[in-house]
């Protein structure tokens, strides 16, 4: 095999494994979510939650690279929020 190839193959693996890490980790946010909006008595809507920033502070701080999520729930039935 040409060099050229196993770059490639490396590099494939390389984004499978962190599309793999991705979606394991919008899958806790989501329980976490789920769990939150049960704790306070509100309703999680679309039962998903939306990536929106790496958290770098995390980096300093404690070695690690934060994923923050936000969700949308409604304490009411008439208006939505966003919480994270």
């Amino acid at each position: 095999m040409s060099n050229i190839m196993l770059f490639w193959i490396f590099l494939m693996m390389l984004l499978a494994a962190f599309w793999v890490y991705a979606t394991q980790g919008a899958e806790r946010a989501l329980v976490e979510a789920r769990k939150a909006c049960s704790q306070a008595g509100v309703q999680l809507l679309d039962q998903s939650v939306a990536f929106r920033r790496f958290d770098w502070r995390g980096i300093i701080k404690q070695g690690t690279l934060k994923r923050v999520y936000s969700f949308e729930y409604c304490p009411d039935g008439k208006e939505r929020f966003r919480g994270m």
